[in-house]
């Protein structure tokens, strides 16, 4: 029942994100208009590449995982499906669970990592309050991530969307509440 309590979930989320809607033909424009990133025009992303990067933040390096599809030309923007892992999940398999579906309706799809040492998110090693702010070392990892992805891919920052799992659903409702400009 979980399952499929959360693939009803994924299938919606995902039908938003590239602009299908009731009545809408699958492929139809979305009905926002796109809002191109600062990468349109001068990315030389290499699509279909899937792979385990890094970016540092503050002192800290991060890793994340990133798919684009073969959609993603650098010229016209795409949307962007952010896929957060739950405790002990990694980004790798994130990606390419949703990989397949990503090519399908030409979106990227990138899966930010918790701390490499114990995939938890770091807010979940503390015994204090969750810090729901830009402060936050997760948030402000997801938003430097962000940042890179918008002048590195020709994104629609229009239809960028947030999913996690288990615990990775606490982190996205964080960033619901801090990012909600971006997402």
């Amino acid at each position: 029942m979980r399952s499929l309590c959360a693939s009803i979930i994924s299938v919606a989320l995902l039908a938003a994100s590239v602009g299908v809607v009731a009545g809408q033909a699958e492929g139809a424009p979305s009905p926002r208009a796109p809002v191109p990133s600062l990468g349109c025009g001068v990315s030389d992303a290499e699509p279909g590449v899937f792979q385990l990067q890094t970016l540092v933040v503050g002192d800290d390096e991060r890793r994340w995982s990133a798919f684009v599809p073969q959609a993603h030309d650098g010229m016209s923007p795409v949307p962007l499906w952010v896929q957060v892992h739950g405790k002990d999940g990694w980004s790798l398999p994130e990606v390419e669970r949703i990989r397949p579906t990503a090519e399908r309706f030409g979106f990227v799809v990138v899966s930010p990592e918790g701390n490499p040492a114990n995939p938890a998110w770091l807010w979940q090693k503390e015994d204090r309050e969750v810090d729901l702010t830009r402060a936050n070392p997760d948030i402000a990892f997801v938003e430097a991530l962000l940042d890179h992805l918008g002048r590195s891919l020709c994104l629609d920052l229009a239809r960028v969307f947030a999913v996690g799992q288990s615990q990775g659903g606490y982190l996205v409702n964080g960033l619901a509440c801090v990012l909600e400009d971006r997402l």
